[in-house]
C-alpha cells in the first residue's frame, strides 16, 4: 500500500500507508486485449533515464472525502544503474532514501520495500533494542499472462519487543496483497491538467495485521484495495487507495489516500 507514508502518531503512520500500499490508459474504460499491452512500451517505476524528475503530492481524507492530513510532496528521479547482471537495476532517490528497482525478461517490475517493524510498533509502547529492518522485493506490475495476470505479495514474521518494565512481548507482523492487471484504461493525471492512458494494478484484496501475540492484542489492522497506474515510459503516476484502519483502542476509520504526479522535468 513517507515512504507511503512519522512525525505525528496518526497523520504520519496513514501517510506511511498510502505510501507503502502501490497499471494501463486506454481510449475507453474498458480494458485492452493483450496484443495491445505488448505495443504500449516498457512499464517502469520510475523514468529510466538520468536528469529526469518527477514531482508528486499526496495526501489523506474520510470517509466525506475531508482533508485529514497536511498535503505532502515528494520527488522521484533515477540517480544510477547496475548493467553488470541479467537485468538492469535502476534506483531512484525519494527523500532521503535511495530505492532500487528492475524489470526481468518478461517484462515483471521489481521494487525494493523496505520496512522497519520494530519503529512502527513502537507507536504501540513498545521498545525495542535492536531495530528489525525488512527488506524484500516487491512485484509492483506483471504482464506475462496477459491482461488478468494476478500475483500475491505477502509477508508473515515474528520479532521481539519489550513492555518499558522490560517483559518480553513476541510481535506478529502479517501482510497479504492480490494484485491483477486490469489493463488499459483512463484517468486524470494534474501534470498536464488531462485524462492520461494509464496501466491499471488493481490490488484488489489488501490486509496488514500487527498483533501482540503474547498479550493477544491487535495492536494494528488494515483492510482494504487500491489501484496503482502506470505511464509507461515515464512509470507510477498516481496511486488511490481505499481502506479501513484500526489501532490499539481506537474505533475503525475508513480513510483513502492518494498520491499523484503534479509535475515533471524531462
Amino acid at each position: 500500500m513517507k515512504t507511503f507514508l512519522d512525525k505525528t502518531t496518526q497523520v504520519a503512520p496513514v501517510v506511511f500507508l498510502a505510501l507503502n500500499l502501490f497499471v494501463l490508459l486506454g481510449f475507453s474504460c474498458k480494458p485492452h486485449s493483450s496484443d495491445t499491452l505488448s505495443q504500449i512500451g516498457d512499464v517502469t517505476v520510475v523514468a529510466e533515464q538520468v536528469g529526469v524528475k518527477l514531482f508528486f503530492r499526496g495526501f489523506v481524507t474520510d470517509e466525506a472525502d475531508s482533508l485529514i492530513s497536511q498535503v505532502y510532496n515528494f520527488e522521484r528521479e533515477v540517480i544510477r544503474k547496475d548493467t553488470s547482471g541479467i537485468a538492469t537495476v535502476y534506483w531512484f532517490s525519494q527523500g532521503k532514501e535511495e530505492i532500487p528497482f528492475y524489470r526481468d525478461s518478461v517484462g515483471t517490475v521489481f521494487q525494493k520495500v523496505t520496512e522497519n517493524l520494530s519503529l512502527r510498533t513502537s507507536a504501540y509502547g513498545l521498545l525495542f533494542r535492536k531495530p528489525l529492518i525488512l527488506s524484500r522485493w516487491k512485484v509492483m506490475f506483471k504482464g506475462s499472462e496477459g491482461l488478468g495476470t494476478e500475483w500475491n505479495d505477502a509477508v508473515d514474521t515474528l520479532f521481539t519487543m519489550y513492555k518499558p518494565d522490560g517483559e518480553k512481548q513476541l510481535i506478529r507482523y502479517h501482510s497479504f496483497l492480490k494484485a491483477r492487471n486490469d489493463g488499459l484504461l483512463k484517468t486524470h493525471i494534474p501534470y498536464g491538467n488531462k485524462v492520461e492512458q494509464v496501466i491499471d494494478v488493481n490490488w484488489y484484496e489488501i490486509s496488514t495485521y500487527i498483533l501482540n501475540t503474547t498479550s493477544g492484542d491487535t495492536l494494528f489492522s488494515m483492510l482494504g484495495s487500491a489501484h496503482s497506474y502506470f505511464l509507461p515510459g515515464i512509470g507510477a503516476v498516481k496511486y488511490e487507495a481505499d481502506y479501513t484502519r484500526r489501532d490499539f483502542n481506537s474505533k475503525s476509520v475508513f480513510l483513502k489516500s492518494t498520491w499523484e504526479l503534479i509535475r515533471a522535468v524531462l
